[in-house]
């Protein structure tokens, strides 16, 4: 399959392929997956739209996928069928969700260790095993800001696309789940993360992520993964994509502008054959 034909097909045929993200350790460490989600699908919308020419800035805000808007061919006409609708579910590490009283401090008045039981129900020793979404018009949420300065275009070798002029993408990411701490309070996962790409990876929609969890089950850990994007089909917003795949013979007009993408993960450069899971570990 050719860079043009992946894509065409990459956003269907990935989002079709169901997608997971996990909170994980990368792979030269000896780490502890924590967080084990699956089933993400999101919508993109960028403002300022992403371009093909040299960087420029872009900010780019994510929600759930409510699987209403159908992927987009190169050309920009072409309605290429339904998207996947967003079944974010995550499992979670019994090590994170159960009290170890062993761990507790010393003293008079030893105080619980507030790592333990991240996902706690009210109920000892266990917490939630499993953390939910539940349907698009449920009160869980899942949203993201990103900014940086970027180009669509990967493989023109005529194009600026190395820092200073470009910057990568980096802001935060949200998980909001149905599950209620004591409090009734959602619990929530937050990440601090940084869009790039592999070198090694030839797939242009592909994006890896890294990063850290700030707040929720498996804060602290190191974010990492691969994720791909493909149009929507929203014609005035996504124009001349094609442009996105020109390699120089010939050269990028510098005339596509993308505006609404279907964000999933996706298999990056290992050996697997399996999407990558967005990852965050602790050694």
């Amino acid at each position: 399959m050719n860079i043009k034909t992946r894509l065409v097909a990459g956003a269907s045929t990935l989002a079709l392929a169901g997608g997971m993200m996990a909170i994980a350790a990368p792979a030269a460490t000896a780490a502890t997956t924590l967080v084990t989600c699956s089933g993400t699908s999101l919508i993109a919308s960028l403002n300022p739209t992403l371009g093909s020419s040299d960087a420029k800035y872009t900010k780019a805000a994510s929600k759930r996928n409510d699987g209403s808007i159908n992927h987009l061919s190169l050309t920009g006409s072409q309605d290429l069928g339904p998207s996947v609708s967003d079944a974010t579910s995550c499992s979670v590490d019994s090590g994170i969700r159960t009290t170890n009283a062993g761990t507790n401090s010393l003293g008079a008045v030893p105080k619980d260790n507030p790592f333990d039981n991240q996902t706690a129900d009210g109920s000892e020793p266990g917490g939630y095993a499993t953390l939910t979404m539940g349907s698009i018009a449920s009160a869980a949420k899942i949203a993201g800001v990103t900014a940086g300065s970027a180009s669509c275009n990967r493989a023109d070798p005529g194009l600026v696309t190395t820092y200073p002029r470009a910057y990568p993408l980096n802001g935060k990411l949200t998980y909001k789940f149905l599950e209620t701490t004591p409090a009734l309070v959602q619990i929530q996962s937050q990440f601090y993360v940084r869009l790039g790409t592999d070198p090694i990876d030839t797939d242009i929609t592909h994006i890896t992520v890294t990063g850290i969890s700030i707040k929720g089950p498996g804060v602290g850990g190191n974010v990492s993964g691969t994720l791909a994007f493909g149009a929507a089909f929203a014609p005035t917003k996504n124009i001349n994509l094609l442009d996105c795949t020109a390699d120089g013979t010939p050269p990028a007009a510098g005339n596509a502008s993308l505006g609404s993408l279907i964000i999933t993960p996706a298999d990056g450069s290992d050996a697997g054959v399996l999407v990558d899971d967005l990852t965050v570990s602790i050694p």
